[in-house]
């Protein structure tokens, strides 16, 4: 084999020796790119949404897509190295790697990056208290002063949700979101995260849910609506205390039908419907006291009553594999027990 255009039997890159190769206009680049970003959230404009990315990613793709090369190349991909996305164009030396018949040529290149600075959709209802569903999250029996407390586990789990979502779903956010008698409340920007979040409360803590609406304008055309969605939690509560049968349980989970208790003295797991009228509530999660522990050994441990600060011997759980300076006890028929 020999190069088409000069003979030589050197080797070849696709049908040219490297000299010949060489003297072509191989990568034909553009001579800057953009990329748009929000100045709130610094969310990056990708292929008609606004998303959470990695700017540099991003650059790179648009420059593979954006530059033509010599036939004699097989395929192209550039590397960008970190540069600071702030309004305005930096000139940042790019490296092009092109495969030619199997091997790697690089050249590097200066490329204009403009990083055009806006604010996002999401981000500008966000700033103008924009929301199209109302979330209230009740237990009965909840008094206002307690209920961040009471509420503690799921309302973690409802911030924890849209910080996972932020970003990559349009409107997945939080408008406000506070304290209110009997539970709380969450304006939230998109009606499709309120349906989604209730779905989470229903399946993992019972939950009741109930929908209503109203329509509050219109939008491109179309009806805009308001929803009010309700969601009921069971009064009992993962991490809870309950007494059945004068025996103590910890609620392990709720779901709509059923309850799991975990048995304080054994350890075991009891299934039964949430609506059984022997469990007795006897203390919220969030009223467990903590006794501080002086010493333990095998089944036994040694606390400080946290009402009087005498010592006493109680019984180890065994489910608590490991035992802190502290341990969480409830009172129940006048002796202390570590739940």
């Amino acid at each position: 084999m020999f190069c088409v255009e000069c003979g030589s039997e050197e080797k070849l890159y696709g049908s040219l020796c490297r000299e010949c190769l060489l003297s072509k206009d191989l990568i034909n680049s553009p001579s800057h790119i953009e990329l748009e970003m929000c100045h709130d959230c610094g969310n990056f404009y990708d292929r008609g949404r606004w998303r959470d990315l990695d700017y540099v990613e991003q650059a790179s793709r648009i420059l593979d897509d954006k530059t033509k090369t010599h036939k004699q190349i097989d395929s192209i991909h550039w590397e960008i190295p970190e540069f600071e996305p702030v309004k305005g164009e930096h000139r940042v030396t790019c490296q092009a790697i092109a495969i030619i018949g199997g091997q790697e040529f690089k050249q590097d290149l200066e490329i204009g990056i403009r990083i055009r600075v806006q604010m996002c959709p999401s981000c500008s209802r966000r700033s103008s208290d924009y929301y199209e569903a109302i979330l209230q999250l009740r237990r009965d029996g909840v008094a206002s002063k307690d209920a961040e407390i009471e509420l503690a586990i799921e309302n973690q789990q409802i911030l924890r949700y849209v910080d996972s979502l932020a970003g990559n779903e349009e409107n997945a956010f939080l408008t406000k979101w506070g304290v209110v008698p009997g539970g709380m409340d969450y304006y939230i920007g998109s009606i499709v995260l309120a349906k989604n979040i209730a779905a989470r409360m229903r399946e993992g803590y019972g939950a009741t849910i109930k929908e209503s609406n109203s329509m509050v304008g219109m939008r491109d055309g179309q009806d805009l609506y308001r929803w009010t969605i309700l969601v009921r939690l069971p009064i009992h509560g993962r991490g809870d205390v309950v007494a059945y049968d004068k025996k103590l349980y910890v609620v392990d989970a709720v779901s709509r039908k059923i309850l799991s208790l975990k048995s304080v003295a054994k350890g075991q797991i009891y299934r039964m419907s949430p609506d059984d009228s022997k469990i007795k509530p006897v203390a919220k999660y969030s009223k467990l006291m903590e006794a501080v522990v002086v010493s333990y050994e095998g089944k036994a441990i040694q606390i400080l009553d946290p009402e009087n600060f005498k010592t006493v011997t109680v019984l180890r759980p065994p489910y608590l594999k490991q035992v802190g300076e502290t341990v969480p006890v409830v009172r129940y028929d006048e002796q202390l027990h570590v739940v």
